[in-house]
């Protein structure tokens, strides 16, 4: 049967069946190869997408408790500010030689230090500026509340290290 094809035709027809098989085999490579890289891609971003998720996820655990260290603080200074009232109000407070509630003062040059040490720019620019001399429970009040200040920005500061340290985490 091959006998009645001429010789030219048939190795014609060979080549083009030997160039279709490799045309198909570069095809199916090619689409292999595409899906390949795809699922590669893929891969990495849903790697992203979980580690995005666990920095958010970490962060808010973060927020959380910095937001409940907050509160915490906050109750603990409310009641040492209720303290601070007892105490002026209290009769050991009220021991002085003027008589009065809580009228015991301290001296000025204990305020013009204490102003000093607590903001140096302002204070010491003005030495010729005498202070006046403060009660001591208002002395314990503005300084219970210079504490509470004090521990609410420490508690931010570590809210923030927690944050930083969950969104550098592996």
């Amino acid at each position: 049967m091959f006998k009645l094809i001429p010789e030219e035709y048939r190795l014609l027809a060979c080549v083009l069946a030997l160039l279709a098989v490799f045309a198909l085999g570069l095809r199916v490579g090619w689409v292999s190869a595409s899906n390949s890289k795809d699922a590669v891609e893929l891969k990495v971003v849903k790697k992203a997408a979980v580690k995005t998720e666990q920095k958010q996820a970490s962060a808010m655990v973060a927020a959380v408790a910095n937001a409940s260290a907050i509160e915490r603080t906050r109750v603990i200074y409310k009641t040492v500010t209720k303290e601070v009232v007892k105490y002026a109000q209290s009769e050991n407070a009220a021991v002085s030689t003027a008589g009065g509630v809580c009228d015991q003062r301290l001296d000025s040059e204990w305020v013009r230090i204490h102003d000093i040490a607590a903001s140096p720019g302002t204070a010491a620019s003005a030495p010729d500026e005498s202070p006046e001399p403060v009660g001591k429970a208002d002395a314990l009040g503005v300084i219970a509340r210079n504490y509470e200040t004090c521990q609410q920005w420490r508690n931010e500061v570590i809210g923030w290290q927690a944050w930083w340290v969950s969104q550098n985490s592996e």
